[in-house]
């Protein structure tokens, strides 16, 4: 059974695999190499949060136990040692695919 995912990439489709993995249930560890990029991500899936639960997508406590589902990281080998699926969504250049 799968409960543990971890998204490889932090980008859009990175950031929007992970919200939905969360709020369907699942643990995600969401992974960047660039620090930088995970805080923007944590800001904007914070952001996310707040907009479905503004628009009632979502419930402020679906959306409290979906954000402590969440975590971050910039160690792939860490991440990837809990993981049950490893989804990959970094950018289409082979370079940071073999990386």
């Amino acid at each position: 059974m799968i409960k543990n995912l971890v998204i490889v990439g932090s980008g859009v489709m990175g950031r929007g695999i992970a919200y939905v993995g969360a709020t369907g249930g699942f643990d995600v560890i969401l992974v960047d190499v660039n620090q930088a990029a995970l805080e923007s991500a944590r800001n904007e899936i914070d952001s996310i949060f707040e907009k479905g639960v503004r628009y009632q997508k979502i419930s402020k406590e679906e959306a409290a136990s979906a954000k402590s589902r969440f975590s971050y990281s910039s160690n792939l080998k860490e991440a990837a040692a809990a993981a049950d699926l490893i989804i990959e969504a970094v950018p289409e250049k082979p370079e940071i695919k073999k990386a």
